[in-house]
């Protein structure tokens, strides 16, 4: 598809996809998981790198909204070939978004953003509030060398040890579920 931007044109080289929704699975309360397709996109993002996302039928809501990638998914080979976000349900878009099924359209561009600089550690501490969290696992993953991101280098080796600690807003509204056992 042909999108009105040319992504040459972005500082950041930002890619513009419209893909089809794989799922939409409710984690917590008004907590939710995007899978879609987006191999160009899912090879160059970074962990605390961030992508817009809209509704691509219709204009309501107009502006697209920022989401965190929360990790990229992998076909056989290892490969990155999607990537999934996790969004609360708060106002119009993510309302909308809650209410999408797989094979549902979405326009998506990124990676945007910088994303977090590796430092070397030992012991990495992540704190977070509510869904401030999301873009902690695959973080955790690239220090831990569970998973690569991008092309950049990935963080020292040295980690031992990696600890989040994050607030919910209540107990209702957990978002431990957001982390697969331990980063594996």
């Amino acid at each position: 598809m042909t999108l009105p931007l040319d992504e040459a044109c972005y500082a950041d080289h930002a890619a513009v996809e419209q893909v089809t929704l794989v799922e939409n699975v409710r984690l917590a309360r008004d907590t939710f998981r995007l899978r879609f397709h987006a191999a160009e996109i899912a090879r160059r993002i970074l962990p605390g790198q961030f992508l817009m996302v809209r509704l691509a039928a219709g204009n309501d809501p107009l502006l697209a909204r920022p989401l965190a990638l929360y990790d990229t998914v992998l076909d056989a080979l290892g490969n990155p070939v999607g990537i999934d976000v996790v969004y609360l349900v708060v106002g119009k878009l993510t309302g909308a978004l809650a209410r999408l099924s797989p094979g549902d359209k979405l326009t998506v561009w990124g990676p945007l953003g910088n994303g977090f600089s590796p430092r070397p550690t030992q012991h990495l501490l992540m704190v977070a509030g509510g869904i401030g969290q999301t873009p902690f696992l695959a973080l955790a993953r690239s220090y831990l060398q569970k998973r690569r991101y991008g092309d950049s280098t990935p963080p020292p080796s040295d980690v031992r040890r990696v600890t989040l600690c994050y607030g919910a807003r209540s107990a209702a509204s957990p978002i431990f579920p957001l982390w697969e056992s331990t980063c594996g």
